[in-house]
């Protein structure tokens, strides 16, 4: 499934004032019919997405997370796999 952007979201609500129906629109972007109207919904009424205010899940670990990413930007050739980021993380911090 897509990840519905705010973009995807404004040219679906000015196609739907065109005569697209939800379902081709859905068809169009990937996602589940039902899904899009829910966002359409939400968008119109202008709802926040309350998942922005929420702490993201891996911020205890930051601490690791943070310096694993910039050695992986800074770095040349191929970056360590994700995989070894999580077994670090397991180790330290179970």
């Amino acid at each position: 499934m897509a990840k519905l952007r705010e973009t995807d979201l404004a040219i679906l609500y000015v196609l739907r004032e065109k005569g697209w129906s939800t379902r081709a629109g859905a068809r169009e972007l990937g996602v589940d019919e039902s899904t899009l109207r829910y966002r359409i919904a939400r968008w119109q009424r202008g709802a926040e997405d309350g998942r922005a205010k929420q702490a993201e899940a891996c911020a205890p670990s930051d601490e690791v997370i943070a310096p694993w990413i910039a050695e992986q930007q800074g770095g040349e050739g191929r970056p360590e796999a994700v995989r070894t980021l999580s077994e670090q993380l397991l180790a330290r911090h179970g």
